[in-house]
């Protein structure tokens, strides 16, 4: 492998820019092409990165130009593009979330493996440095035994903006709503720090805009140790708002914004709520705030993301998020959206065909 990797984009608007000018703000990578269906804005990027546009991707792809490519295009064209690329040998980064549905993610998987080569998925909120301290405390059993996580992320998106593209808010050109696009990166958060729950049993709504998917959406979790998880996700509030709280049996973690906060108990709840002979009375904690830095350096941004992917082609390492990591926010988001249609639970890993004949059923509509 050289020194740089030869890189192109598909899809240069919206998304498709950071990735551009990340690209161009690494020294270990060189923007070679681009592609997009809009030749208008795929010359402009092209003319002003001194690089060639394609307005088919997959003749960039055949070009023998490339060593890998970024897929910035609506999610439900990500499985498609994704398998040419890398059956052209390329490695492939794609944008959250990974695809519409877990089948035609664990395609692109087996893709990836048949061709021997790196697809990762782009969550940049891993590179946030209060997620990153998150992490840690659970990797060290700072909570002890998990007993509660609850997940709020709320957001406010007008009619203007599923206006701005004709795929937005439809089943057969987005493939879901609030749970499977603006609460990928959130529900990835979930099953990072608490892993993946056996069973959820879920509601999806429309509320507020006038579109085929949900913009409303609640669950209740079961994880494998009988812990309970609470998951909101919507796009109908405003101040939106953003909490991941976990309660164990040794301290609690709750994750904002802005502030990442650490209650650590003198005695363990379990034993505590045993040996007590107040009613009412809880175990001493001592609170621990860490504030994300104010100039920015803690930001999980695109360019931290893209860089990583770029050195793991470089050393010929993993991803940082491969396929299989990002598949099982993709497999909550579905599961969510499969227990609303039955009216019950479902189990997880989630049944493919079953999803399947859900997501074609309400694309055909």
């Amino acid at each position: 492998m050289p020194d740089r990797i030869k890189y192109g984009i598909v899809g240069v608007k919206g998304v498709g820019s950071l990735h551009v000018k990340a690209i161009e703000a690494l020294g270990r990578a060189e923007l070679t092409a681009v592609a997009d269906v809009d030749a208008a804005a795929g010359q402009a990027v092209a003319l002003a990165s001194g690089c060639k546009f394609f307005e088919d991707p997959r003749e960039m792809f055949r070009s023998g130009g490339l060593d890998a490519a970024s897929i910035c295009t609506p999610h439900p064209s990500h499985a498609d593009l994704s398998i040419d690329a890398l059956a052209c040998g390329l490695h492939v980064l794609v944008e959250k979330p990974i695809a519409a549905s877990v089948l035609e993610a664990d395609r692109m998987a087996a893709a990836a493996r048949a061709a021997g080569r790196k697809l990762g998925v782009v969550f940049q909120r891993r590179w946030d440095a209060l997620v990153v301290r998150a992490l840690g405390l659970m990797q060290a059993h700072r909570l002890g035994d998990v007993l509660r996580v609850s997940l709020t992320a709320t957001a406010l998106r007008t009619m203007a903006y599923y206006r701005a593209a004709s795929w937005r808010g439809t089943w057969a050109g987005e493939g879901g709503g609030a749970v499977l696009n603006q609460g990928s990166h959130d529900l990835d958060l979930y099953q990072l720090l608490a892993g993946m729950p056996r069973s959820l049993f879920a509601r999806c709504e429309t509320r507020l805009h006038a579109i085929e998917v949900e913009d409303s959406a609640a669950a209740v979790a079961v994880h494998p140790d009988g812990s309970l998880g609470t998951i909101q996700i919507n796009t109908i509030e405003a101040p939106g708002r953003f909490s991941l709280e976990i309660a164990g049996d040794r301290g609690t973690l709750l994750l904002d914004r802005d502030r990442l906060t650490l209650f650590e108990h003198g005695t363990p709840v379990r034993e505590f709520a045993r040996t007590s002979k107040d009613w009412w009375s809880s175990p001493e904690s001592i609170a621990t705030h860490h504030e994300r830095p104010a100039d920015g350096t803690g930001d999980g941004t695109h360019l931290r993301a893209i860089s990583a992917f770029v050195d793991a082609i470089l050393a010929d390492g993993p991803p940082p998020v491969d396929a299989e990591q990002a598949i099982r926010s993709l497999e909550l988001s579905n599961a969510m959206r499969l227990s609303s249609a039955l009216g019950r639970p479902v189990t997880l890993p989630l049944d493919r065909e079953a999803y399947r004949t859900f997501l074609e059923r309400e694309s055909a509509r």
